[in-house]
């Protein structure tokens, strides 16, 4: 199977090395854009950087810019040199992803784009390193696997706090369970049925919590809670 898979992607894979001079799966979306935005992802509250990030896309004058931004530090009585921090590297980096016109210089300045989020990022890492690490591992893993809100995504930001809370806490229920099971499972002797089924759930973290975090990457793995559950029960 890893030698048919190999056979299939390598020559995509040769054609990107030859015409971009990197070796990855697509150009345009590498893993510098998710460790930028991961490290970004548990630092502010979700809400607020929706809103700093329409504010950065909608106001190109950085003084007008930052006097919104300090507004919202107010508001959320959070550091203005951390909002601020944001928006200008969002702002920055996002300028050579779009700027360019022509279709082949704009695909070469994604990839320069994707580079330089990968560069921004570790920066980001370096200023708290045991802080990042700790708020992947803990705020990381819940948006993987329990923060699916099952509405429209315009309108999320318009629902209470209460209800998103309540649905959160449904999911966190549900994987409580689903772990009590595999003990169980394991516990009556099928060790072996019990690890294959966990096997998928630490895969899946093991993609994404690392860098970058949301609740649909997992949800090609979730239904492996329900047998788990079952065998609770």
């Amino acid at each position: 199977m890893l030698v048919t898979f190999c056979a299939v992607v390598a020559p995509w894979m040769a054609h990107n090395a030859v015409y971009f001079k990197t070796l990855t799966f697509t150009p345009a979306g590498g893993p510098g854009r998710q460790l930028f935005e991961g490290t970004w992802q548990v630092e502010l509250p979700g809400r607020v950087e929706a809103e700093l990030t329409t504010l950065a896309d909608a106001h190109c004058d950085r003084t007008v810019l930052d006097d919104k931004v300090r507004e919202v530090a107010a508001r959320t009585q959070l550091p203005a040199e951390t909002l601020l921090r944001y928006v200008h590297q969002h702002q920055d980096i996002r300028k050579i992803w779009i700027e360019p016109v022509d279709p082949w210089q704009r695909m070469l300045s994604r990839i320069e784009a994707d580079h330089e989020y990968f560069r921004v990022g570790v920066e980001n890492i370096r200023e708290h390193p045991v802080r990042h690490l700790w708020r992947r591992a803990t705020r990381g893993t819940f948006l993987l696997w329990a923060a699916e809100i099952p509405v429209r995504y315009s309108d999320i930001n318009r629902m209470s706090p209460l209800t998103i809370r309540a649905i959160w806490l449904l999911q966190v229920a549900l994987i409580v369970v689903a772990a009590v099971g595999f003990i169980l499972l394991v516990q009556q002797g099928a060790v072996t049925e019990g690890f294959a089924m966990a096997a998928l759930i630490l895969y899946v973290s093991a993609v994404h919590v690392p860098l970058y975090s949301e609740a649909r990457y997992s949800l090609p793995a979730k239904p492996i809670v329900l047998p788990l559950q079952q065998r609770r029960s």
